[in-house]
């Protein structure tokens, strides 16, 4: 997927995260405004990911692109130090490297 678009992807989960949750967004607004975007390999992915956050009970926002074909696009959510450390291993949304592994 190319970059803008997946900057488009991750702003739609994002939205749809901060509309379900204005509590937390107040709170995190306050405190931290701190923001972070990870790249995932593809759809397959991203499904793997958001079945770890629910195993980790952690709320997340998926997305789904009605453009192309109902596909899982990106995930939202809220972290913390802890959780930050299981997801270190993804790269930085738009950054240049050679592959974006699948490993969890």
């Amino acid at each position: 997927m190319p970059h803008g678009y997946q900057a488009v992807q991750s702003s739609h989960s994002l939205i749809d995260f901060v509309l379900s949750n204005p509590h937390k967004i107040y709170e995190w607004n306050k405190y931290s405004n701190y923001l972070v975007s990870l790249a995932a390999k593809n759809e397959d992915h991203l499904l793997q990911l958001s079945q770890k956050l629910d195993s980790l009970g952690i709320e997340h926002q998926k997305f789904y692109e009605l453009d192309i074909g109902n596909q899982l696009t990106s995930i939202a959510f809220m972290s913390d130090v802890n959780l930050r450390k299981k997801f270190s291993n993804l790269p930085l949304l738009l950054k240049e490297r050679k592959e974006v592994t699948s490993g969890n």
